[in-house]
């Protein structure tokens, strides 16, 4: 979500399914974390076909430098707030992880790394079941 970045992401949109990371600082104000999540969601938004499944899992980094109760409150906010504007467009994860990234072993990454391989299956599931009924 750096804005330099902006515009080399969208190349890696495309309309098709799938599934999103989101990584934002956990040293933002919520004002700022908003903006730049909401960037991500409406991206995601423009360049879906109907129909599409796109998914996006929230991901704070800075765990080890931020204060962990505020930057969760303020992760919980945001979350919420997408999930009512983009309802229907992008599966926002009401999930989200708040990282250390430094650590790649820490309790926090294997979190994150088995649910996301369990929303990779549950997330193909739907698609194939879609494809059975309609294929």
């Amino acid at each position: 979500s750096q804005r330099p970045f902006h515009r080399t992401h969208t190349l890696f949109f495309n309309e098709t399914n799938s599934i999103n990371i989101m990584m934002v600082s956990g040293l933002l104000d919520k004002f700022t974390m908003l903006k730049q999540c909401r960037h991500g969601a409406a991206s995601l938004r423009a360049a879906s076909r109907p129909g599409a499944i796109h998914v996006m899992v929230i991901v704070v980094s800075r765990g080890d430098v931020c204060d962990r109760d505020k930057t969760k409150a303020i992760t919980q906010g945001v979350v919420t707030q997408l999930r009512s504007k983009f309802e229907g467009h992008v599966d926002i994860q009401e999930r989200f992880f708040l990282l250390d990234c430094r650590k790649s072993q820490s309790t926090e990454m294997v979190k994150l790394r088995r649910y996301l391989s369990q929303l990779k299956k549950e997330k193909l599931e739907v698609i194939f079941s879609f494809c059975r009924l309609f294929g």
